[in-house]
């Protein structure tokens, strides 16, 4: 059994591409919130029980231009690939 309950073909499938050639697996990609969070959170704990943390460490300045904070609304899908 699938993730849903509905019967075979319920849902479109995500193959091929929209009529403005967007990837129809666009749609598919985008987590819900609550994933989102989970994810994050769980990464956290990893790191703050795996790491010690000490205040003195900073970044080495070669790695500076490599931080990017590219954040986008919620209902914003980004493309599948950048050409």
């Amino acid at each position: 059994m699938g993730r849903c309950c509905h019967g075979p073909s319920a849902h479109e499938a995500l193959a091929g591409q929209e009529e403005d050639g967007a990837f129809k697996t666009a749609r598919g990609k985008v987590y819900p919130q609550g994933l989102n969070i989970a994810i994050a959170q769980a990464v956290a704990d990893f790191v703050q029980h795996t790491f010690s943390v000490s205040q003195t460490q900073q970044m080495p300045a070669e790695f500076a231009d490599l931080v990017a904070n590219d954040f986008v609304e919620d209902d914003i899908v980004q493309p599948d690939y950048y050409s």
